[in-house]
């Protein structure tokens, strides 16, 4: 297993994803500290040159910076971890290394383990460094930042992320590549987000609404029912993805 993590690590190192992930994330959480900031006094520059100077617009609050960092992590930095996780579950397999490698006692359970706590640790580190540096700036800039509660929703959001990186591992365990599994992961997201708006009955703890419960709960609004439930399914199904993913990719149905 050690020998796995390291040839995955080395991977992500040499290829500079990890800098990639930390750079996307800094950016994200200071574009969402400056929009934020300074959304209001564009939206009022372009209502005056349109001659509605009457229009008052509310001052930015810490919500607002809520809603822009959920808002860039779900759109930016959640899609950019879920294209690097379907190259890199399927980059053996497509460049034929899988059989060299599995031709000596390498365990596929163990393979696909290194991989998923590898592409993981990824996201974290991206995610952690997002978090710390908007933490700092929206300390500053804006009043009743709660550092605790926002730390908490973190969490909350990335059990968003482990559903669809593990849908992404399970997919790629069935066909073998990367193109099939990416289409139906990002089909599946935009068709479950049609739904995410109800709040009622089964649709009220889907994955997909995790970032919006994630800003609920940092504004006070969201019960622990909720978040509990919402993220045991989340967690669930990510497990259940794991196990059916490490089933096909030991029985090989795909192609070779």
């Amino acid at each position: 297993m050690k020998a796995l993590l390291k040839y995955d690590f080395l991977y992500m190192h040499k290829t500079t994803k990890i800098i990639i992930m930390i750079g996307l994330g800094v950016f994200l959480a200071a574009l969402s500290v400056l929009t934020a900031r300074y959304m209001n006094e564009i939206m009022q520059l372009a209502m005056a040159q349109e001659g509605m100077d009457s229009i008052d617009i509310p001052e930015p609050t810490v919500n607002d910076a809520y809603l822009q960092f959920y808002s860039n992590m779900q759109q930016i930095f959640f899609l950019t971890l879920l294209f690097i996780a379907g190259a890199f579950f399927s980059k053996d397999i497509s460049k034929g290394i899988d059989q060299w490698l599995f031709a000596r006692p390498v365990s596929r359970v163990k393979y696909l383990l290194s991989k998923t706590i590898v592409i993981h640790g990824l996201g974290l580190i991206g995610m952690f460094a997002s978090a710390l540096f908007f933490s700092y700036s929206t300390y500053f800039v804006f009043e009743g930042f709660d550092v605790g509660r926002f730390f908490l929703s973190l969490f909350i959001f990335y059990v968003f992320i482990l559903f669809f990186v593990q849908l992404v591992m399970m997919l790629v365990s069935l066909f073998g590549r990367m193109l099939w599994p990416m289409l139906i992961s990002v089909t599946v997201f935009f068709v479950l987000s049609l739904f995410g708006s109800i709040e009622s009955g089964i649709f009220k703890y889907m994955p997909v609404r995790l970032p919006s419960i994630a800003i609920s709960f940092i504004q006070g609004e969201a019960s622990m029912s909720t978040v509990i439930w919402a993220s045991l399914v989340g967690a669930l199904f990510a497990i259940l993805f794991s196990v059916l993913g490490i089933y096909l990719f030991n029985k090989q149905l795909y192609k070779q």
